[in-house]
This record gives C-alpha cells, structure tokens and sequence, in this order.
C-alpha cells in the first residue's frame, strides 16, 4: 500500500529545497566537513506567505532558463528513513524522538492511522552561474553575489516527523527542519531577487525582502488566484490558514504554524472553523 508520506511528505521536503535558493543556502565547494564549519544554521520557526500574480508564459521561461543553468545534477540523498505505520502514539513517539500531540477534537471521532517519517537530509547543488542569471531576470547586479565560488550547495535537514489521518483530514508534526548555509551571505537580496522574477514589483519585492527575518522564516509564494490566505493565532503562536479557492479532495485547507521546535500542519477538507478548532484541540 502507497504510504501516505508519498503525497504529504514529499512536497515538504521539495518546499525546503526551494527555500534553500531562496535565502542564499550555499558552503565553498571543499571538503563537507569543512563545509560545515562555515555555515550558519537556518531553523524555522515562522511562516510568511507572499501572494504572487506572476505571467505564466513568462515565469515558465524564467524556469526553464534556471533550471539548465542553476542546477549541475541531482539531489544527494544523504539520509531517507522510510515511512512506517504504528499502532499507538507511545511507539510513534519513540521512533520520532520527539512528544507527539494528538487533537482532542476531530470530525469523525478518531484518527485511522499514524506514520512516523524518520531522518531526511539532502544536498541540493547548484552553480553560481545560475545565481548570476537570477539576479540578471530579476534586473538585479548580479556584482552583489560575494565570493568566487563556481559551484555549491544546499543542505537541508528534516529530524522527524509523525502523520495522523482518517479519510479527510491530517495532521502533521515535524521536528522543525533545518537549512545550512554559509554566513556572509545577504538572504534579503536573494529573496528580493526571486520575489521580483514571480512577478511582485521592485519596490515591494524590496520592502518585504526588509521585512522578513531571513534567518528564522519560510517564505511560501502563492499565486493570487489560487487560494485566500487568513493570519490567525493557534495556541498563542502565529499561524497561517491557506484556503485554495476551488476545494476538492487534492486542494484542501492547511493551517501551518511552530510551537515549541515543533512545525504543526493540520489539512483537511472541512470548514475552516473545523480547520482551527483541530488546531487548537492539540493543546487543550
């Protein structure tokens, strides 16, 4: 049976090789281990989301000229624990390391099944020329990239995670990821620089790049006409409500906020109310 991980997971982890380019994640191509010894470390503990109106014949352009320019090959695949299925939260909490929270309220009366996605890492290399090219698509000097560096690379590191489900709703806990990066670099004009190429104007691509914490925040871009975005506050900790505008059992609600070290997804296809009121359940 296909696990469940195969269309939550995934994504998650394809969100944070995406952030990597998008704060400037990068190490001087040495030796790993000195490598790490130059890095920063990234760890998420909020959310922002951009609305973006990009031209779609346009941004497909843009991708295609990044895609053959940023990339030199495939992810390393560093470490990818393989789902597996348990029956109680006791042994999904010793396999994730970490308290596991179970929603006091939930539509159907209980949960169906638990997963508990272990240790993910991944090495995402990319070329300086690719980075040069998005400063120039973006009309941006592509002089404002330090270094001589050629070549680099990303790392992102995800500790665990635990899925809980029935048939129309989920919630995810995950040890909040990791992205590892060289300090020196100025996230904010890289972030200025992808906002600019999804179609935000200079000046506002500009003020939020200032606005953003860098150093502690996902950015998730998201079309205008895909979906509304509500600010609430669960459990005393900001978090974000993303409600696509057509719903069906593929484009369903998410609510995404950190408490604790831990990121919380709750996604479903219910009511918004019904969305927060699980949220929430986790911590009475």
């Amino acid at each position: 049976m296909k696990s469940k991980f195969a269309t939550v997971w995934r994504p998650v982890l394809i969100g944070f090789a995406v952030l990597a380019l998008l704060v400037g994640s990068y190490s001087l191509p040495t030796t790993r281990a000195l490598a790490r010894q130059m890095l920063s470390v990234f760890r998420v503990r909020k959310f922002a989301v951009i609305q973006i109106q990009p031209d779609e014949a346009q941004l497909e352009q843009v991708v295609n000229k990044l895609g053959d320019a940023f990339f030199t090959r495939e992810p390393e695949v560093i470490v990818d624990e393989a789902p597996v299925e348990v029956g109680t939260i006791e042994e999904a909490e010793q396999i994730a390391g970490f308290p596991v929270r179970v929603p006091s309220y939930w539509p159907q009366g209980e949960m169906k099944s638990i997963e508990v996605k272990g240790r993910s890492e991944f090495v995402v290399p990319f070329k300086r020329e690719g980075l040069r090219l998005l400063f120039e698509l973006a009309e941006m000097d592509p002089a404002l990239i330090p270094g001589d560096w050629e070549e680099a690379s990303a790392s992102i590191l995800v500790p665990a995670g635990v899925y809980m489900a029935d048939e129309r709703a989920a919630v995810i806990q995950v040890l909040s990821p990791e992205v590892e990066y060289p300090a020196g670099i100025d996230p904010q004009l890289v972030g200025q620089a992808v906002m600019r190429v999804l179609g935000v104007s200079p000046d506002d691509a500009e003020r939020l790049a200032r606005t953003i914490d860098w150093t502690s925040t996902l950015v998730l871009p998201l079309p205008k006409d895909m979906a509304d975005i509500t600010e609430i506050t669960i459990a005393g900790e900001p978090a974000v409500l993303i409600t696509p505008r057509e719903r069906d059992m593929d484009n369903v609600a998410a609510l995404v906020f950190e408490k604790d070290g831990i990121v919380y997804v709750v996604r479903g296809n219910y009511a918004n109310e019904t969305m927060v009121q699980m949220a929430e359940s986790l911590f009475w």
